[in-house]
């Protein structure tokens, strides 16, 4: 299991720095006023989607989760 999350941790980054090579990145305000970026929500699916066959909840920043502020 450490194997496969390490891999996953080592390719989020790879998906986050792909976005941050690119001038025309796109940053949005959230509404706590904070930034985000497109490559911020990437990484968030990254892991929400590979780390989900562990059976236990995935909870990112981006992340939208009921009951969770």
């Amino acid at each position: 299991m450490r194997q496969q999350i390490e891999a996953t941790t080592r390719e989020a980054g790879r998906i986050l720095m792909s976005y941050f090579k690119n001038p025309q990145l796109k940053i949005t305000i959230k509404d706590d006023q904070s930034p985000v970026t497109e490559a911020d929500y990437a990484s968030s699916d990254h892991f929400q989607k590979e780390l989900a066959h562990f059976g236990c909840p995935v909870v990112t920043e981006e992340s939208q989760h009921e009951g969770i502020p």
